[in-house]
């Protein structure tokens, strides 16, 4: 018997040895998501930008219809919320990368199918529609899988530089996604931009078919069982039931995040969409265009530097102490309400139409400058927002858990995405378009989030804790089943 056992020991022994640099590989089975961020990003950004041309596209009267618009937005954003829903609980069961490349689908279909929407008739903003929540369903699937990809594939220690690189690729996509679909809506081709961006998710869905790879399941949500798992042929089958959902989905700090996310993106959703018009209209005149060089100049090297410096420092820090974490998310709210309150506060000089298309100008004022910066330092601390809540949420949930409370969050988050236009629409509709009184009742709104996450420094010790006491009695039951699975087979021969 004594014989037996240190066969099976000396074969896991061996295994053992590999374990970390299985570890290191899974870190590569990633990169595809990278691009995938990239691309998305660029194929979705803009339509904040172009607000004003998308409503003269559907109604073809020159005017600006701030509440239906909002509308417009909310839809997206509410097909996300529940398409998140259902994906994420599947993203805990099924592979991943299939429901990744059936959510690109989704996205890549609506976009498609957005440039043969018929304008300035009566079914235009009804087709418009159609394609935005198609659209979004496909979003709201892609947060959920990746949150549950990336518990499998990525060691703690390395996972914020991870959704610091995403949220760099993100961002980078975003910027030179806005410029792009400026320029084309302005030059009058705006079903050429949702043709080329449909068809760049189509070539995505290839390349995530044939390079992206299934991690197994739990392989990285603690030591002993990322060294079991890693090193043996043993599978994760574990799920949640009513026990593991009351002690450890509903911990504390994880009804805190789902309800701080709710302020949080409401007064993020309402700010962005107050933002553009607000620039493009009179006094200051400054064209879609030019907006977007602002946000490559600017907004682009705010999205590196939070996602990639930041990213590096999180992981620092936080594998100390986890608390260090929820301190930087903390700070990342309080920089966001600041710069809010400061882009209308700013007076920023008034500007022709011709003016406002012209880089240069814009610069030969201090206001230019200041503005830029602004958009630098938004860019950069939402960037440190993203690559430390995920990471969180990772270590206070149970690998069998990662996409259900991915797409909870999402769901709650996105709600409040999609009233945020709307909010913004009614309040700028009632107060005949006075900015500045909008972003002091956003900032309102948006104050509990940091103060959530302050009481949250209470509880996240010990509910990240709890996750790890219950992944090591997981460990130890898989080796002793492991072990007798091994001493049976040779029993046999």
């Amino acid at each position: 018997m004594r014989v037996l056992e240190k066969i099976s020991l000396k074969s896991n022994d061996q295994k053992l040895n590999n374990s970390e640099d299985s570890a290191k590989e899974t870190s590569f089975v990633v990169w595809p998501i990278y691009i995938l961020r990239f691309l998305i990003a660029l194929t979705v950004a803009g339509v904040m930008l172009n607000m004003l041309v998308l409503s003269d596209i559907i109604w073809q009267d020159n005017t600006f219809y701030p509440l239906e618009m909002g509308i417009l937005l909310g839809t997206r954003t509410w097909g996300m919320a529940i398409s998140g829903l259902l994906i994420g609980r599947l993203a805990d069961k099924i592979s991943r990368k299939y429901l990744l490349v059936i959510m690109v689908s989704f996205i890549a279909l609506g976009r498609f199918l957005n440039g043969f929407a018929p304008i300035g008739e009566s079914i235009s903003y009804g087709y418009f529609l159609f394609c935005f929540i198609l659209t979004g369903i496909g979003l709201g699937g892609i947060e959920p899988i990746i949150l549950s990809l990336t518990n499998d594939a990525l060691p703690k220690k390395k996972r914020s530089r991870f959704f610091g690189f995403q949220e760099s690729s993100r961002q980078v996509g975003a910027t030179f996604g806005t410029i792009f679909s400026a320029f084309l809506f302005q030059m009058g081709y705006w079903k050429l931009y949702f043709w080329i961006s449909g068809s760049i998710l189509f070539i995505i869905i290839i390349v995530l078919w044939i390079f992206l790879k299934e991690p197994k399941r739990g392989q990285n949500s603690q030591k002993e069982l990322t060294d079991l798992l890693n090193s043996t042929d043993i599978v994760y089958k574990y799920q949640l039931n009513a026990k593991t959902v009351k002690s450890t989905i509903f911990s504390p700090t994880n009804i805190i995040a789902f309800i701080e996310g709710i302020f949080t993106w409401l007064i993020f959703s309402i700010a962005i969409y107050m933002i553009y018009p607000y620039l493009q209209s009179d006094p200051y005149n400054i064209s879609p265009v030019a907006n977007g060089i602002l946000m490559i100049i600017f907004g682009m090297p705010g999205a590196i530097f939070g996602g990639i410096v930041f990213g590096k420092i999180s992981d620092h820090y936080g594998n100390k102490d986890i608390k260090w974490r929820v301190l930087l998310i903390i700070f990342s709210i309080i920089s966001l309400f600041i710069s809010i309150i400061l882009i209308f506060v700013i007076p920023l000089t008034p500007l022709t139409p011709e003016e406002g298309n012209n880089i240069i100008t814009i610069f030969s004022y201090p206001s230019g400058w200041i503005f830029g910066m602004i958009i630098f330092t938004i860019r950069a601390v939402l960037g440190i927002y993203n690559v430390n809540q995920n990471p969180i949420i990772q270590a206070i949930n149970l690998p069998e858990a990662q996409g259900t409370v991915a797409s909870w969050g999402q769901f709650l988050e996105t709600i409040a995405m999609g009233l945020g236009p709307v909010i913004a629409g009614y309040i700028l509709t009632v107060n005949e378009g006075n900015y500045f009184e909008a972003a002091w009742i956003t900032i309102l709104l948006g104050i509990p989030g940091a103060f959530l996450w302050i009481l949250s420094l209470k509880y996240i010790k010990s509910d990240e804790m709890r996750i790890q006491g219950i992944l090591k009695q997981r460990a130890i039951e898989l080796h002793k089943g492991n072990d007798q699975e091994i001493l049976k087979s040779k029993i046999k021969i």
